[in-house]
C-alpha cells in the first residue's frame, strides 16, 4: 500500500506513541482479538474470553469460525497513541454488514448488523471519517463488529487504515482515481470501436471487443473499491451484487465471442458454444438466486475461468504461429490477463498480498493490447475494403473500355459510311434519310458518351488540364454548332461576350467546352420558337486572373420549385413525362455538375415553370499573359493532303473501309497493316508521313508497336485511332509515345485538321 507507514498490530495491541510529526498513516493488520457469534462492545469487554487471530482474513479460512461465512463477530484492537493529535479512519468495503466504534463511539458503519438473517442488512461504501476531539485517549478500544448471512465469504479481507485525514483522503482518491481512469478509458474505447461497427466496418469481433469494453468497465466501477456505491449509496445491495457478478458472466460471454470472431481459422470448434453456455448458466443462476447461493457457485466459475483463459492462451498462440493479423498484441495481452487473474484469485483466496495498482494496470495493458490488436484487425478490413473496391472500379473501368470499343467499332462505320454519303452529292429525298441517320447515329453516340463520362467522374479518373483557352472563340464555335438544332426547333442562339474581358486565359478549355455543351444542349432541347443565349461576364478580376460569369439562359418550359433538386441527379429529369416527350439519359447536368465540384465550382438554377431557365456558374480562369494568338492562314494549296503518305495500321476490316474511303477523298496514299506487327515490318522512316494506329488489335497493340517504333529512332507524328472514351487511354497515349488521338466514330472534318495539322502545318 503507497505511502503507509511499516507498523504492525502485535498481541492486540498497537503503540503509536512514538510516531514521528511525519506520520501519515497505518495499516491495522496484525493480531485482533476475536469473539465469534457475539457482538461485543467497548463496555463490556473481555479480552480473556477472546482469541487472538490474524486480521484482515476471510471467515472461510478460520478454525475460530469453523470455517463457515455465516455468521457474527467482533474484533477489538488496543491502540496506543497520543491524543492531542488530530487522526481519521479509513473503513473498506467488505462483503458484510459493519459497525466500527472507538472508545464505545460509532465512527463508521455499513448496513446493519444482527445476530440473524433477517435483523441483518448488508451494505457496502468505503468511507474516510475524521475523529472528534474527546473521543480518544492515551489507551483506545477499537471494536468492529461484523455479521454476514448474504454472502459465501464473511469476515475482513480488506485493511482498516488509521492516520491524518489528509492522507486517508489522497489513499482513497488514489484508488478510486485508478478505478476510474480504467473505467472512462474502457467506455470511450468500447465506443470509439462501437463507432467504427455501426458506421461502416460491419465486423463483428469488434462489435464483441466493444461490448467487452463497456461490459468491463462497469465490472470496475461496480466491484472491487465499489466506486459506484460510494456515489450512489441509496442503491440497493441485492441490485449491486447481482450486477457485479452478472457483468463478470457476461465479460467472459463477450470476450470469448470477440476472440474467436477474431481468429475464427486458429480456434477449435465448439469452444466458444461451451464458454458462452456455462457462462449463461451461471448468469441465469445469479438472477433467480439468493447471493448466499450463486456466490457460493462463484468459486467453481473461477476454475472454469482458468480453462477459458487458457483456451484463449492457446487461441492467441496458434494465430500467432500462423502469423495473423494483430496476433503479437493479442498473445502478449492474453498473457498478462492470465498472470492478473491468477493473482487476483489467489489474492481472493488469501495465498499472495496483492499491491493496489497491480490489477488496474494489468487491465490497462491488457486492453491497450487488444484495442491494438482490433485496431489493426479494422485497418486490415480498411485496407482489403479498399483493395477490393480499386478491384472493382478497374474491373468496371476495363468493362466500359471492352464496350465503348465493342460499341464504337460498328458505329464508326455508320457515322463515317453517312458522312460519306452526304459527302457523295445525294439526291434530295436521299439527303433527307441520311440527315436523319446522321443525327439519330450522333444522338445515339452522344448518349453513350454521357455513360462513359458519368464512369470517369464517379472513379475519380478524370483528369483536368491546364492550355491556353480563347473563350470568345470557344463560345462563337459553340453556337455556330448549336445553331442549325436550335433552328430545328425554330430558335436562335445568342452568345455575349463580355467587352472587358481579355480573349486569352490558361484553364481547360475542353470541360468548359463540354460543360457549356451540355447546357446548351439542354436548354436548346426545351427552348421551341424561343432564345437561348450564352454569356460570359466578367465579376472580379484580379493581378493574375478573372472571376467569369458563364450563363446559358433559355426561354423553355422552366423548372418547378419541387423539380429543381431533382435534375442534377443522375439518370434523372424533372419527371418522367419529359424523359418521354424530349428524351435523354438524364446525365448530362449530372455531369455537368461533377466536372465543374472538381474545380471547386457551384452551378446554380434560376427558373420559373413556363418562363425558361438560366444555369450559371462562376469560374476563376488565369490570364494568358504575354501570348499573341497565332493566325491560322488558309493554305494556298487547294488539295493540301495530296500525296501524302499514310500508314493505316487496324484490324478491323469496316474501319479500314471508313477511314480508306475519307483518306481517298482527300488524295492521300495509303497502306495497311492489321495489327502492330506488320506495322514494324512495313515501316521504314523515308516511307510514311504519318501513322494512324488503333491501340487494341492481335498479335501486337498499338501501344507496345508506338513504343517499338519509337526506339528504332522513329519521329514521324502517330495519331491514336481508339474506340476507348476513358481518361487512362489519354494518359497510356502519352506515354506510349503517341502525338494525339481521334476517338472512334470520328467526325471526317476533325481527322482531316488532325491530318493537316501534323503533316501541312507542321
Amino acid at each position: 500500500m503507497l505511502g503507509l507507514e511499516a507498523q504492525s498490530v502485535q498481541n492486540g495491541i498497537l503503540d503509536l506513541r512514538q510516531v514521528q510529526d511525519d506520520f501519515s498513516e497505518v495499516k491495522l493488520d496484525g493480531d485482533w482479538f476475536f469473539y465469534w457469534n457475539e457482538l461485543v462492545s467497548a463496555e463490556n469487554t473481555n479480552f480473556s474470553k477472546a482469541r487472538l487471530v490474524k486480521f484482515p482474513q476471510l471467515w472461510n479460512h478460520m478454525e475460530e469460525t469453523g470455517y463457515s461465512a455465516e455468521g457474527y463477530a467482533t474484533y477489538q484492537l488496543k491502540v496506543l497513541i497520543d491524543p492531542d493529535r488530530k487522526y481519521a479512519i479509513y473503513t473498506p468495503a467488505v462483503y458484510n454488514a459493519y459497525h466500527f466504534y472507538i472508545n464505545n463511539e460509532l465512527i463508521t458503519s455499513n448496513g446493519v448488523v444482527g445476530e440473524t438473517e433477517d435483523t441483518t442488512s448488508p451494505h457496502w461504501i468505503q468511507f474516510v471519517e475524521p475523529i472528534e476531539r474527546g473521543i480518544l485517549r492515551d489507551t483506545n478500544v477499537f471494536t468492529l463488529q461484523i455479521s454476514n448471512f448474504r454472502h459465501s465469504r464473511g469476515g475482513p479481507i480488506d485493511s482498516i487504515v488509521f492516520g491524518k485525514k489528509s492522507a486517508l483522503l489522497a489513499y482513497r482518491n488514489y484508488l478510486f482515481t485508478i478505478d476510474a481512469l480504467l473505467t472512462g478509458a474502457l467506455i470511450m474505447g468500447g465506443l470509439f470501436f462501437l463507432g467504427l461497427f455501426l458506421f461502416g466496418r460491419n465486423h463483428k469481433s469488434i462489435l464483441y471487443f466493444s461490448l467487452f469494453c463497456m461490459a468491463f468497465s462497469y465490472y470496475i466501477f461496480g466491484s472491487g473499491n465499489y466506486i459506484m456505491h460510494w456515489l450512489f449509496p441509496e442503491i440497493p445491495w441485492i441490485i449491486t451484487i447481482k450486477l457485479e457478478y452478472a457483468t463478470l458472466y457476461l465479460v467472459c460471454i463477450l470476450f470469448a465471442k470477440y476472440t474467436y470472431h477474431s481468429y475464427p481459422l486458429d480456434a477449435p470448434r465448439q469452444g466458444d458454444k461451451i464458454i458462452v453456455g456455462v457462462c449463461l448458466f451461471f448468469l441465469v443462476i445469479t438472477i433467480i438466486l439468493p447471493p448466499a447461493v450463486f456466490t457460493r457457485f462463484n468459486q467453481y466459475f473461477l476454475i472454469f475461468i482458468f480453462g477459458g483463459i487458457a483456451l484463449g492462451f492457446y487461441i492467441y498462440l496458434t494465430a500467432l504461429l500462423n502469423k495473423r493479423i494483430g496476433a503479437v498484441y493479442a498473445f502478449i495481452s492474453a498473457s498478462m490477463i492470465l498472470v492478473v487473474l491468477t493473482l487476483k484469485n489467489l489474492h481472493q483466496f488469501e495465498i499472495v498480498d496483492l499491491p493496489l495498482f497491480v490489477l488496474p494496470a494489468g487491465y490497462m495493458v491488457f486492453f491497450f493490447l487488444q484495442s491494438v490488436t482490433t485496431s489493426q484487425q479494422v485497418a486490415l478490413s480498411w485496407r482489403r475494403a479498399k483493395e477490393n473496391a480499386e478491384a472493382s472500379l478497374q474491373v468496371k473501368s476495363d468493362f466500359l473500355s471492352t464496350m465503348s470499343h465493342e460499341i464504337r467499332t460498328p458505329m464508326n462505320a455508320v457515322i463515317g459510311l453517312t458522312h460519306h454519303l452526304l459527302d457523295s452529292h445525294p439526291r434530295n429525298d436521299q439527303k433527307s434519310t441520311l440527315d436523319i441517320l446522321k443525327f439519330s447515329s450522333e444522338n445515339l453516340l452522344r448518349l453513350i458518351n454521357d455513360v462513359l463520362d458519368y464512369s470517369k467522374l464517379e472513379s475519380g479518373n478524370l483528369i483536368l488540364e491546364e492550355s491556353l483557352v480563347d473563350l470568345k472563340s470557344l463560345g462563337n464555335n459553340l453556337v455556330d454548332g448549336f445553331a442549325t438544332i436550335a433552328e430545328e426547333k425554330k430558335s436562335q442562339v445568342i452568345f455575349k461576350y463580355d467587352p472587358e474581358l481579355p480573349t486569352m486565359f490558361l484553364g481547360d478549355g475542353g470541360r468548359l467546352t463540354q460543360v457549356l455543351s451540355n447546357l446548351l444542349n439542354n436548354a436548346i432541347k426545351f427552348t421551341t420558337e424561343g432564345k437561348v443565349t450564352l454569356s460570359m461576364t466578367q465579376e472580379e478580376r484580379q493581378p493574375e486572373g478573372i472571376f467569369i460569369r458563364f450563363a446559358v439562359e433559355d426561354t423553355g418550359i422552366g423548372i418547378s420549385n419541387n423539380d429543381k433538386g431533382k435534375i442534377f441527379e443522375k439518370f434523372n429529369q424533372a419527371n418522367t413525362s419529359i424523359t418521354r416527350k424530349y428524351g435523354g439519359t438524364g446525365l448530362g447536368l449530372a455531369i455537368t455538375k461533377k466536372i465543374l465540384e472538381l474545380q471547386n465550382v457551384k452551378i446554380q438554377l434560376i427558373s420559373e415553370l413556363g418562363k425558361g431557365s438560366t444555369f450559371y456558374f462562376t469560374q476563376y480562369f488565369k490570364i494568358a499573359k504575354g501570348f499573341r494568338k497565332e493566325v491560322v492562314r488558309p493554305s494556298i494549296l487547294m488539295d493540301p493532303l495530296k500525296d501524302k503518305r499514310v500508314l493505316l495500321v487496324e484490324d478491323n476490316s469496316v474501319n479500314v473501309m471508313v477511314a480508306r474511303r475519307f483518306l481517298e477523298k482527300w488524295h492521300c496514299a495509303i497502306d495497311v497493316a492489321e495489327n502492330g506487327l506488320e506495322a514494324l515490318n512495313q515501316f521504314e522512316e523515308d516511307k510514311y508521313d504519318l501513322i494512324l494506329m488503333d491501340l487494341q488489335m492481335p498479335e501486337m497493340d498499338g501501344y507496345e508497336a508506338t513504343r517499338q517504333l519509337r526506339a528504332r529512332g522513329a519521329v514521324l507524328p502517330i495519331i491514336a485511332l481508339t474506340a476507348a472514351a476513358l481518361s487512362d487511354v489519354e494518359k497510356n497515349i502519352l506515354e506510349a509515345g503517341l502525338d494525339d488521338f481521334v476517338v472512334k466514330p470520328f467526325h471526317p472534318d476533325h481527322l482531316y485538321q488532325k491530318l493537316i495539322k501534323y503533316m501541312v502545318e507542321k
